[in-house]
């Protein structure tokens, strides 16, 4: 099943956050918890996992890459890509006479 189209439909922005959950000074593991939150109008998902994990996403045809942000605060990874700006295709026509 795809998230992309589902996922990545909505206003200006993709923008994904990553809350993982703190860890107390007497966690010994090598592991540690996480919690993906996806936003969107219509529906909320939540995934937690424990352990190593790594998560990709193919970003659509018009995501800005050279425009992507991450901030890190409280603990919450937010990655911003911005959607390119549609612009309007401009046809030129000559007119004689």
């Amino acid at each position: 099943m795809s998230l992309i189209p589902t996922l990545f439909g909505n206003e200006n922005l993709f923008q994904p956050t990553w809350d993982p959950p703190s860890r107390s000074n007497n966690d010994t593991s090598s592991f540690t918890n996480a919690q993906i939150d996806w936003k969107n109008d219509m529906w909320h998902r939540v995934e937690r996992r424990s352990g190593k994990f790594t998560r990709r996403f193919q970003m659509p045809q018009n995501a800005n890459l050279d425009a992507v942000n991450a901030t890190i605060e409280n603990g919450v990874l937010t990655i911003t890509v911005p959607k390119e700006e549609k612009r309007p295709e401009v046809n030129a026509i000559k007119i004689s006479g």
